[in-house]
């Protein structure tokens, strides 16, 4: 194989950053150059729902890496410089001034983006989001203000019920819009969404579901640029009634960012598909992170998985298999489990695995009530999980769960539902599945 002597790396989040820290650890010693399009060093972004607007931190302050690593590990950052094309043919990224950067594999982390209120909705782009730095800086600010009495959410996922709870902890008025039949739809099953809804409402979060938003209109301009997101809004909804507020946040998901892919003529669908090495259409181009389609071995299918965890773990897996330029039979396929996780006024929720992906459910009820678990078993395989519970009582039988699917074991039902059965006791005793002949077809 082509020795390689030049990387370039295109997203500078925390995919990017862990590429770039992988290829080192693995001994690549050539020329790598990491592209970003914000000013800031690669950043932690779950602050930014989180003490970032509480108040408690600054937006970007939270790197990835140590401030010296680029330096040390002679990582050549050029930020505030997105890319605008990629060449394949003369292996070339170019960037939106004008330079060139010539490459012997590119690896692209471009991450995804938020998703915003389309236009006929929000003629007036009043609706704010939260993705970056900038926007948490912004949507803080807006919190902060005095002129700021009510909030309205769209939305009740992940971002949208962060941001109900951010609010309401600055001690505004919320109601959150969910089009859906139930909020966190896309990842809490039927049985624990419920839950974090009355503790939304126990907390005055006001949550309307299955409610579509039909217009936003402003009904007086802001007064102030200091506060310029700050302005009474009228948002219609489709059952004919309508909310009043000062201040909109559209929390409705992320769209990958495959723009410079597509335009390059990389494959693309509902992300950049890649195998599970991470290699796209493109042999000498990889794709990482939240942009990222790829094939899963453990659920045959693909998957695009949006997660700092993920982020960090198939950027670094997908390194390894660059810098040691492993023969096909030598590598081994990225397997880590999907894995997620969001704290709202003191309650912890993480999922792992694939809730849609099995033909039994299974709910664990802790002793005193207060954790409440639902698997996901397909053939006696556990292939998904999802727990609600206090702050720091959940994350070690999520953690084992998911290492049993890692693992392929299988595990009886009525053991699970047992709040007294130790979770780690499963994973020493099941025996392992039978392996999935068709997960890489």
């Amino acid at each position: 194989m082509p020795s390689l002597r030049h990387v370039v790396i295109v997203g500078a989040g925390r995919a990017g950053a862990s590429a770039a820290a992988a290829l080192r650890a693995e001994g690549f010693d050539g020329s790598i150059r990491l592209v970003g399009d914000e000013s800031l060093p690669p950043y932690e972004r779950p602050p930014l729902s989180k003490a970032v607007l509480a108040g408690t931190a600054a937006a970007g302050a939270q790197q990835v890496l140590a401030p010296d690593f680029y330096r040390e590990q002679h990582v050549e950052l050029l930020l505030g410089q997105a890319a605008s094309a990629v060449d394949l043919s003369a292996r070339c990224v170019e960037l939106a001034g004008g330079a060139r950067l010539s490459y012997d594999h590119l690896i692209l982390a471009t991450g995804a983006r938020a998703r915003r209120l389309p236009p006929d909705l929000d003629p007036e782009r009043r609706a704010l989001a939260l993705r970056d730095a900038a926007d948490a800086t912004r949507l803080a600010a807006a919190l902060a203000s005095p002129r700021c009495r009510h909030v309205i959410v769209v939305g009740g996922g992940v971002i949208g019920l962060e941001v109900a709870a951010a609010a309401r902890a600055a001690g505004r008025a919320v109601t959150v819009v969910e089009a859906g039949p139930r909020i966190m739809g896309r990842v809490l099953p039927a049985a624990l969404a419920p839950l974090l809804k009355q503790e939304h409402e126990r907390h005055g979060v006001r949550i309307l579901e299955a409610v579509h938003p039909r217009r936003l209109t402003v009904r007086e301009a802001a007064t102030s640029t200091v506060d310029a997101d700050v302005a009474p809004v009228r948002l219609d909804l489709g059952d004919g009634s309508a909310i009043v507020g000062d201040l909109v946040v559209a929390g409705i998901g992320a769209v990958p960012q495959t723009a410079l892919a597509q335009a390059a003529g990389l494959h693309c669908d509902d992300g950049i598909l890649v195998d599970e090495f991470g290699a796209t259409s493109d042999p000498a181009v990889s794709a990482v992170g939240d942009a990222a389609r790829f094939l899963h071995p453990t659920f045959g299918r693909a998957l695009r998985v949006e997660s700092w965890q993920h982020a960090q773990r198939h950027a670094a897996a997908v390194a390894r298999h660059i810098a040691g330029q492993r023969e096909p039979g030598q590598r081994e396929p990225y397997v880590d489990v999907p894995w997620m996780w969001s704290e709202q006024f003191g309650l912890e929720l993480q999922a792992a695995g694939l809730l849609d992906d099995g033909d039994e459910s299974v709910v664990r009820t802790s002793a005193d009530g207060s954790v409440t678990t639902v698997f996901a078993l397909r053939g006696g395989a556990l292939r998904g999980v999802a727990a609600l519970g206090p702050d720091g009582k959940i994350g070690r039988d999520v953690r084992v769960a998911q290492l049993m699917m890692e693992r392929g074991v299988k595990v009886a039902a009525a053991a699970l539902a047992d709040p007294d059965v130790r979770m780690k006791s499963l994973m020493s005793s099941a025996p392992p599945a039978a392996p999935n002949r068709d997960a890489v077809a």
